[in-house]
């Protein structure tokens, strides 16, 4: 059947693109390094942001900014107005926050919020359908937990919460959403040490799996059986490396993220996943502002290879590296924010469809929202072969992708590939993005 399918849509290539004009339409041209963030915002938190989370927290299609103030014993909730503007954030108390996820953790159409508490165990912020939030209860892991992420773990469609725990011995612990807005502790992982976690489909499997930097003992990573059953990969002390920060993007564009690892100096390091979940242990050395604690990865200029970002807390500034066609990196390019930036996150914040930039500054009780004004940026789906034009190549990554059932095929967004993609993808062509 699928070969069927395969022939059918070859034949089906072949007389499109005879029927649809190929004129060639070119697109924006990626933008210069100083170009990029054209637009900055900002907007007052509480005291000593350090950590961040994104979700659509008012149901109008924007992501809205969770922010963790740790010196002030609460969370802020920014609203997007749909432009990258938060207006004034409102301000949640929360005995000694940690980190923050978020979720649906009740099942009723809305994202919920989780904080691990200093003072032990995770608040859950049920809520209201208008981004507003009421508290509907704690639950006690360990006064340890910290580094809190959200994804379906166990497959069953409802968001669960992993997080390191620092009692001895530290673990990553994996709690199972119970359906009911609560969760029930399960499977736990020793781990020497560890200071962040992150959640990412890691060998390409559709499974969610986890990985943690472990400090001076390098980082791992938990490989998902698809019911949350966790295999620990083999430990990876990099050479020629202190890990400090850590981060996770997919550099090399084939679809498996590498590991992304600050450190003290001025030097910091990509781990290439080999596309299954494993890593190279000795990492790519590249040069930006000294103690690196956040990065994170994406096409900021539009010429489809993903560039990679830090935060700077010494230079005050965020750090951008362009990809270069041979895979190597270009000479740091700084965008200032202000005093000490830490947390980081890369999202859409204004929906063109562009990688901006949101950080925490946590001496200034601020967030900087960078905004990407690059129009190469922002993408044109019909353009498979990244040519910069809309052309015969296009019809062809098109059967490319299709036949090794790679989801950027699914242009009707139904979760499955047929002739209807192609149909969807066709009509994306013919209207020039």
């Amino acid at each position: 059947m699928e070969s069927d399918l395969g022939r059918a849509l070859a034949c089906a290539l072949a007389c499109v693109a005879l029927a649809v004009p190929l004129a060639g339409t070119a697109l924006a041209q990626p933008c210069p390094p100083d170009e990029i963030f054209g637009v900055r915002r900002l907007a007052l938190v509480g005291e000593e942001p350090r950590a961040l989370a994104v979700a659509d927290l008012d149901n109008d299609g924007d992501l809205d900014v969770i922010v963790v103030n740790n010196g002030g014993d609460s969370i802020s909730i920014g609203l997007n107005d749909g432009e990258g503007r938060l207006g004034r954030p409102t301000e949640y108390p929360v005995p000694r926050p940690g980190t923050a996820a978020a979720g649906d953790f009740d099942g009723d159409g809305d994202m919920d919020v989780a904080v691990t508490l200093g003072t032990g165990g995770v608040q859950i912020m049920e809520n209201q359908g208008d981004g507003f939030l009421v508290e509907a209860g704690q639950f006690i892991p360990g006064v340890g937990l910290f580094s809190l992420v959200s994804a379906d773990f166990d497959g069953d469609g409802w968001p669960d919460l992993a997080g390191i725990d620092r009692l001895r011995p530290a673990g990553v612990n994996i709690f199972r959403n119970d359906r009911a807005g609560g969760f029930e502790e399960g499977d736990r992982y020793i781990i020497p040490d560890g200071f962040r976690l992150v959640a990412e489909d890691l060998d390409r499997d559709g499974t969610v799996d986890v990985a943690v930097a472990l400090g001076f003992s390098g980082v791992q990573a938990f490989l998902n059986f698809g019911n949350g059953r966790m295999v620990p990969m083999p430990r990876i002390e990099p050479t020629d490396l202190d890990v400090a920060g850590f981060g996770i993007g997919d550099v090399t564009g084939d679809g498996a993220p590498e590991m992304l690892l600050g450190a003290f100096g001025l030097e910091f390091g990509v781990l290439t996943n080999d596309g299954q979940g494993a890593f190279d242990r000795t990492p790519l050395l590249l040069t930006a502002g000294s103690t690196i604690r956040h990065l994170a990865a994406g096409d900021f200029n539009g010429d489809c290879l993903n560039d990679i970002v830090v935060a700077e807390p010494r230079d005050n500034t965020v750090g951008l590296l362009l990809q270069d066609a041979a895979g190597g990196f270009g000479p740091v390019v700084r965008t200032p924010v202000q005093v000490e930036p830490e947390a980081m996150i890369v999202a859409d914040f204004n929906n063109d469809g562009a990688a901006d930039v949101l950080v925490a500054n946590r001496q200034s009780n601020t967030v900087s929202l960078l905004i990407n004004t690059c129009a190469a940026a922002r993408p044109c789906r019909a353009d498979l072969d990244c040519s910069g034009a809309l052309e015969l190549g296009d019809f062809l990554a098109f059967q490319n992708l299709f036949d090794a059932g790679d989801p950027k095929a699914d242009f009707d967004g139904d979760g499955s590939l047929t002739i209807f993609d192609f149909l969807a993808f066709t009509d994306a062509f013919q209207d020039g993005c």
